[in-house]
């Protein structure tokens, strides 16, 4: 379970993240008004699950026994952990969001990559220290699941 409320300072911060492309968006068919289908719905379930088990839990966890972490109390910094599951996840990720980096047409693509990757470093650097501070999975994991909520209802909404 986790531990203390100072983590939640940075719930907001890990939406914003998610909002900016942190946050595995739904396919681009959803966009079009095509239903998702069981493996997208699977793939939303799944892929926070395992993102989490593997850059907070065992990246985060076994750099943790290296280098020096913050509790749920005292002063706030980005350890080595947190950095480095950050951008680990920043790589595995921006593939996920945009498979589009491999064309030639990087041009069209140069903004929206570049908000996707501030977004991405954003939110893995808000999760990372979500996890840090509550010494726990189980928050970062529901700030994940809470940042897909919201870029679904983004585009649902017409925002996204």
């Amino acid at each position: 379970m986790p531990v203390g409320v100072a983590w939640l300072w940075m719930v907001p911060v890990a939406l914003a993240g998610a909002l900016m492309g942190g946050a595995w968006a739904p396919p681009l068919q959803w966009r079009q008004g095509i239903a998702p289908t069981g493996f997208d719905l699977a793939a939303i379930l799944i892929l926070p699950l395992v993102s989490e088990l593997v850059f907070r839990g065992l990246a985060h966890g076994l750099m943790s026994a290296g280098f020096s972490g913050q509790g749920a109390r005292g002063r706030w910094f980005v350890s080595w952990p947190v950095a480095i599951s950050t951008v680990l996840y920043a790589f595995w990720t921006l593939p996920i969001l945009h498979p589009p980096l491999a064309s030639t047409d990087l041009v069209w693509f140069a903004l929206p990559v570049s908000v996707s990757v501030v977004g991405t470093l954003l939110f893995g650097l808000a999760v990372g220290l979500i996890r840090e501070r509550s010494g726990s999975l189980l928050a970062p994991l529901a700030v994940h699941y809470l940042g897909l909520a919201a870029v679904v209802a983004a585009m649902a909404s017409g925002l996204g």
